[in-house]
């Protein structure tokens, strides 16, 4: 069945519609009074993104919109075999 210039329209349309994700700093306080913040994406805690400092949230935020993730780097300074 041929394409009809108004489905070629819709699916050009549904192209350009963009994904939104919805990120939000949390503030969470314990009852015994302790404040710790995180990042959401759609309701959803991200991983690695609890602080107790709303400034490192707001970095944290940051790195996540213009990344998309918050994974640290991991190296091996150093290695050493012996025989077990």
């Amino acid at each position: 069945m041929p394409k009809t210039n108004k489905s070629i329209s819709f699916l050009k349309q549904q192209k350009k519609q963009t994904i939104m994700a919805k990120y939000e700093v949390v503030k969470e306080t314990t009852i015994n009074g302790m404040v710790r913040y995180s990042i959401e994406k759609d309701g959803l805690y991200v991983s690695r993104s609890v602080t107790h400092s709303l400034e490192e949230a707001e970095r944290y935020l940051n790195i996540l919109t213009t990344n998309g993730e918050l994974d640290t780097i991991k190296e091996t300074i150093k290695t050493i075999e012996v025989n077990d």
